[in-house]
């Protein structure tokens, strides 16, 4: 299972894609794709705390995804199951359509 969400990660090669992961529901990653080690840091330890609380939010309030922009990053919640959840962060140089088309692509393909 592990390396069918490899391969399927590994498909998108933008480089303003500097961050592709999936999540358990308690925050613990399951399989991460990062460019930066430092980023990678930073945001497994902002991800531990919220994917459980963005969830709930998901599901209580009946949204598709979780958004959200830090300094010049986009941020992507989006539950693949009631367990796991893609998180997609993208520099600001990235086509909004592109980085909607891609999370798109994946979250299908996961699913």
């Amino acid at each position: 299972m592990l390396s069918r969400i490899y391969q399927i990660l590994s498909i998108l090669d933008d480089p303003s894609l500097i961050f592709i992961g999936v999540f358990r529901i308690d925050g613990d990653p399951i399989l991460v794709r990062c460019k930066d080690k430092i980023i990678l840091l930073k945001i497994v330890d902002w991800l531990d705390g919220h994917i459980k609380a963005s969830l709930d939010m998901i599901v209580a309030e009946e949204l598709g995804e979780i958004g959200t922009k830090f300094k010049d990053l986009f941020v992507r919640l989006v539950p693949l199951s009631k367990t796991l959840v893609l998180v997609m962060i993208a520099n600001e140089e990235m086509s909004l359509y592109k980085f909607e088309m891609d999370i798109s692509s994946l979250r299908s393909a996961l699913s």
